[in-house]
C-alpha cells in the first residue's frame, strides 16, 4: 500500500510537470502568432487590389464676347477611388490679378445665386463639374488684361493639384464725344453739373443755348430741366426752384427760402443741390464765387450742415475720370486728387493699377497701365509730358478712346492752378497726332467738356 501510494504521488507530479511545460509552449506559439491547430486556424480574407485616391482638375475657359468668359472645371478620380464627400461646396478659389498684383477673389456663390447659366453638379461617376460665366459687368472690373488664378480648395484629400492660370481681356463697347471746340455763333455754352446714376459724382454737361445777357438764370433754369434722357444720367431736376439772384463783386448771389424741403433733409439730396449749384455758377466768366443766403441772411449752416457762412469757389485739383451711363455713354467727372505732391502721382491715378480702389466697371481708368510717364518739365504753365511710344499706340484703331485718355489728361493737370497747357511728347516717332490732338505742341483743354448732344 505504501509503495502504491508514493507511485500515485510521482505519476501526479510528473503529469503536473508535463501539463506546465505544454502551457508554456502554448504560450510561446501564440505570441508568435502561428496557428496552434493548422488544420482549424482561419485564412485571411481576400479583399482584391485597393486603388489609391488619384484627384485630377481639368479647367477650360472660352471668350463668349469681349466681356465675357465661360469657365468650366472638372474635378474627379481617375481611379473611382473616392466618392468626393468630403469635397467643399467652392472646390476652387478664383482669383484675379492685375500686373501679377492681387485684384479680388470671385465669389462663386454669388455667381451661382445670381445667373440661371451657371451650374454645379456631382454626377454618378464621380465627377465634380460645374460651369459659371465669368460677367465683367458682374464682377465689377474696368476694361484691362487680367489673370485669372483656379487655385484648389480640397483639403481633406491627399491631393497634388497645381494652381493653373489664365490670361483674360475685358473691352467694354461705349461711346465718348469729345469736347467741343466752339459753339455756333449767336448760342453760348453752359457747362451744368449732374450727378451720376450712383448718385455720387457731379459731371460737368456743356448745354448750347441761345445766348444771353442772364447766364446766371439761365444756368439755374437750365438745371431745373434737367439732362436730355439721351446721357443716360438720372432724370429730373437736383435743385430748389424760387431762388433769387444777385451779382456783386464777381460773387454769385443765391437767396434761398428758409424752408428748402428735401434739399435740407436729406443729406444726399443737400449735396448734390449745393455742389451742382456751385459748381455750375462758377464755371460762368463774371463768376468766381457763391454765396448762399436763407432769408436774406448769410446762416452758419445749411443744406443738411453745410457751411454756409463763407463762399463757394470754383474746386481745383481733380482727376477726370470716365463715368459709364445707363445708355453706355462715357463720360468725364472730376473727382478729388488722392495725392498731387508729384507730377507723377497725379499722372498714375488715371491708372487702375496705381488706384484700383477707384475704378470699377462704370468707372473707367483713362490710362493704360502699359503707357509710361518717362519724365516731365514745366515752363512757364506749359507742362510738358514724355511718354512712352505705347501712348500713341494703344488705341490707335480708336481714335475715341485716343480722345477720352487725352482730355482726361488735359482737364487732370489744368484743374492745378499752375497750369494751363499739356503737351504731349514721344521720343523717335514721326506720329504728329493722337485722336484729334497734336504731338509736340501745347494744347489748352476747351471748357465745353462733356457736350450734351
Amino acid at each position: 500500500m505504501y509503495i502504491v501510494f508514493n507511485a500515485r504521488i510521482g505519476v501526479d507530479r510528473m503529469l503536473r510537470t508535463i501539463k506546465n511545460v505544454l502551457l508554456i509552449i502554448i504560450v510561446c506559439l501564440t505570441a508568435t502568432g502561428m496557428p496552434i491547430f493548422a488544420d482549424i486556424a482561419s485564412a485571411p480574407e481576400s479583399k482584391g487590389t485597393v486603388l489609391p485616391v488619384e484627384i485630377a482638375m481639368n479647367v477650360t475657359i472660352d471668350e463668349l464676347k469681349n466681356t465675357q468668359y465661360q469657365f468650366t472645371l472638372k474635378i474627379f478620380d481617375k481611379n473611382a477611388a473616392s466618392d468626393f464627400s468630403s469635397l467643399p461646396k467652392n472646390p476652387v478659389i478664383l482669383e484675379l490679378y492685375h500686373n501679377e498684383v492681387f485684384v479680388k477673389a470671385i465669389d462663386l456663390d454669388a455667381v451661382w445665386n445670381s445667373r440661371n447659366d451657371s451650374e454645379l453638379t456631382q454626377n454618378d461617376n464621380a465627377i465634380v463639374d460645374f460651369t459659371i460665366i465669368i460677367d465683367q459687368e458682374q464682377i465689377n472690373l474696368p476694361d484691362g488684361k487680367y489673370k485669372l488664378k483656379v487655385i484648389p480648395n480640397i483639403k481633406d484629400i491627399d491631393s497634388s493639384l497645381a494652381t493653373q492660370s489664365f490670361s483674360l481681356a475685358f473691352y467694354s463697347d461705349f461711346s465718348y464725344i469729345p469736347s467741343l471746340k466752339s459753339v455756333p455763333r449767336n448760342n453760348m455754352g453752359l457747362i451744368l453739373y449732374f450727378p451720376d446714376t450712383e448718385f455720387i459724382n457731379l459731371i460737368p454737361i456743356t448745354r448750347v443755348i441761345p445766348f444771353t445777357t442772364k447766364p446766371l438764370r439761365a444756368t439755374l433754369n437750365n438745371l431745373l430741366a434737367g439732362v436730355d434722357e439721351s446721357l443716360g444720367l438720372p432724370l429730373g431736376a437736383f435743385t430748389p426752384d424760387r431762388i433769387r439772384l444777385g451779382l456783386e463783386n464777381r460773387t454769385a448771389q443765391l437767396f434761398l427760402p428758409s424752408d428748402i424741403g428735401r434739399f435740407e433733409t436729406n443729406s444726399t439730396d443737400a449735396r448734390i443741390a449745393l455742389y451742382s449749384l456751385a459748381n455750375s455758377l462758377n464755371t460762368i466768366t463774371a463768376v468766381n464765387r457763391v454765396q448762399f443766403y436763407f432769408n436774406n441772411q448769410i446762416v452758419r449752416d445749411g443744406f443738411h450742415g453745410h457751411a454756409m457762412d463763407k463762399p463757394y469757389y470754383s474746386t481745383n485739383s481733380n482727376i477726370y475720370v470716365g463715368i459709364r451711363t445707363k445708355t453706355n455713354r462715357v463720360l468725364l467727372a472730376p473727382i478729388p486728387m488722392v495725392n498731387f505732391d508729384s507730377i507723377e502721382n497725379i499722372f498714375n491715378q488715371l491708372k487702375f493699377n496705381y488706384n484700383r480702389e477707384q475704378f470699377s466697371f462704370n468707372t473707367l481708368s483713362t490710362i493704360p497701365t502699359e503707357v509710361v510717364l518717362n519724365n516731365y518739365s514745366i515752363e512757364g504753365k506749359v507742362l510738358k509730358l514724355n511718354l512712352s511710344p505705347s501712348f500713341l499706340t494703344f488705341h490707335r484703331e480708336n481714335e475715341a478712346l485716343q480722345n477720352l485718355m487725352v482730355e482726361s489728361i488735359l482737364y487732370t493737370f489744368t484743374s492745378l492752378t499752375n497750369v494751363a497747357h499739356v503737351q504731349f511728347d514721344v521720343n523717335d516717332t514721326e506720329t504728329t497726332t493722337i485722336g484729334r490732338y497734336p504731338i509736340g505742341k501745347p494744347i489748352r483743354p476747351s471748357r465745353y467738356i462733356n457736350p450734351e448732344k
